[in-house]
């Protein structure tokens, strides 16, 4: 009891002292509603660019307005008067991120007219650099690159750039890779910092963007990405291959580059060299490196090339390579090799046969194969383009396919040809007695479809 006693007399004493800490708050100055009358008052001067009347008092006042004062300080960057237009420059350097963009801003604008601003602006990015928030040294990277844009003679852009890449946020280093890719050819001074983010950052998305970097960086930047296709490390060497892919190499150059790599120990890095393949393929060419990749030892990587030809307009050049397919790979593989053969329609009538081999499928088939039987059931279907040879064969995989499913699915496009799969009817009567329900449903359903078709053409 004493002990809740107790309590109860530290939380009143506590309230009590805290409301006797503070005056009321109507009797408080409020220091907040004087900087904004202050600040509306400067406005409506900068707004009449009444700016004989300001003062070096006033630039004082106006640093204590936040970013809206600093704005209006920009506009005093403007002033005749050299004194007035000096502190405007010192306030917005002593403005942290907010002063820099406005004195970086001004300068840009006008290099030549503003050497005034030339060393201001220098000396607010590179204290943005040391600024103890990762969101400003961002700020930084993004204000070095507009310097560096205006201002190529001077080296502390990039060097400042440089010692931002090894700063211990990610997002830091992030943007001064970016701001470097920007920079292209400028930012050659930097290749070996940028090569070495590539090889030794810990972080697998700033390597792959250190190899774009380097890409951007011209034929100096694209030499060092093909020395680095030979390292050791398979990292290295995929972020590399995914960069070169996205440079606007020639068919002959790139081609050479590639050859190699195709041939890697690493699946993951054949892929990667697949991938950058695939852009030459959407303008058609170099389609035979790619489809070679169907052939490839790795069922991982066949696997991947499917994929990507499902990205590309089906032609009648990859119909050799899926054909192997159909008759080498694993179920998946299969699957995927029907859809693109059934993407081609009746040019792929070779295949025919292949087809309905792997629908009817073996005895003892697992249920990813059953689904690969299915695929290729389709397939047939969109490929077989006479439709009595089409009836026979559905008829056919009805009574023998090896998989429940697959004899569902003909019996339904039996019923789906109506009246030209009318010669499959004796096949589909024997399915009526079968000793799966599910086939003596899917046989009746299609009997149905087909005397109905019948009847409506009769009539």
């Amino acid at each position: 009891m004493d002990g809740m006693r107790g309590l109860l007399i530290l939380i009143t004493s506590f309230f009590l002292l805290t409301a006797c800490d503070k005056p009321p708050e109507k009797d408080r100055p409020s220091a907040d509603l004087k900087t904004h009358e202050l600040c509306t008052s400067l406005l409506a001067d900068a707004r009449n660019r009444d700016l004989a009347e300001w003062d070096t008092g006033k630039i004082q006042q106006l640093e204590r307005c936040g970013e809206a004062g600093l704005g209006l300080l920009s506009l005093a960057l403007g002033a005749k008067d050299a004194g007035l237009r000096r502190a405007a420059i010192e306030a917005l350097g002593r403005g942290r991120v907010y002063g820099a963009r406005m004195l970086v801003a001004a300068f840009v604008k006008d290099p030549s007219g503003a050497a005034d601003l030339r060393q201001p602006a220098w000396s607010a990015v590179q204290a943005l650099t040391g600024a103890r928030h990762a969101d400003a040294r961002q700020q930084a990277a993004v204000l070095l690159e507009r310097m560096v844009e205006a201002d190529p003679s001077d080296r502390r852009g990039m060097e400042a750039l440089g010692g931002l890449m090894a700063d211990a946020d990610k997002a830091v280093r992030r943007g001064a890779l970016r701001s470097l890719g920007m920079l292209g050819e400028r930012a050659k001074p930097q290749l070996q910092a940028v090569s070495h983010s590539l090889l030794m950052d810990a972080e697998d998305s700033l390597r792959a963007a250190a190899a774009e970097t380097l890409g951007r960086m011209g034929p100096a930047g694209q030499d060092e990405l093909e020395r680095l296709l030979g390292h050791a490390d398979p990292d290295v060497r995929r972020h590399v291959l995914l960069a070169l892919g996205r440079l606007n190499l020639t068919q002959g150059k790139l081609s050479q580059v590639l050859s190699a790599r195709l041939a890697d120990p690493e699946p993951t890095l054949r892929q990667a060299a697949y991938d950058s393949i695939l852009p030459l393929a959407m303008q058609g060419k170099e389609r035979s490196l790619l489809l070679q990749g169907l052939r490839d030892e790795s069922s991982s990587v066949r696997l991947h090339v499917l994929g990507l030809l499902a990205q590309l307009p089906a032609r009648e050049d990859s119909i050799k390579a899926l054909r192997w397919v159909l008759r080498e790979g694993s179920a998946e593989e299969v699957r995927l090799a029907a859809e693109r053969l059934g993407a081609l329609g009746p040019q792929a009538k070779s295949v025919l046969a292949d087809l309905a081999t792997r629908a009817e499928g073996s005895k003892g088939e697992k249920a990813i194969e059953q689904g690969a039987a299915r695929a290729c059931l389709r397939a047939l279907v969109l490929i077989q383009a006479d439709k009595h040879k089409l009836a026979r064969e559905l008829g056919h995989l009805f009574e023998k396919a090896q998989s429940l499913a697959v004899r569902v699915l003909a019996a339904e496009k039996l019923g789906a040809m109506g009246r030209d799969a009318g010669g499959e009817e004796k096949r589909l009567k024997r399915g009526m007695t079968d000793e799966d329900a599910q086939i003596r449903a899917a046989a009746l359903g299609a009997m149905l479809d087909i005397r109905r078709s019948a009847r409506a053409g009769s009539t």
